[in-house]
């Protein structure tokens, strides 16, 4: 069974989680920071993962 979690920046910063192993941005943050943070969760404790970034094509340059 897969489980899902759906999330705002808020409550992901005050949860850590093992075996995330794919993040979807549905939007880009407006910062690098807070970008890095929600990629950051995938991937962790030695383990592989995936991020997956819904953009437009004026937001393509700000990755």
């Amino acid at each position: 069974a897969q489980q899902v979690m759906v999330s705002t920046d808020v409550m992901a910063r005050g949860v850590d989680l093992e075996r995330v192993n794919l993040v979807v941005n549905l939007d880009l943050p407006h910062d690098a920071a807070t970008y890095m943070h929600r990629v950051g969760r995938t991937g962790r404790f030695g383990s592989r993962g995936v991020c997956v970034s819904y953009v437009t094509e004026a937001e393509l340059a700000l990755l």
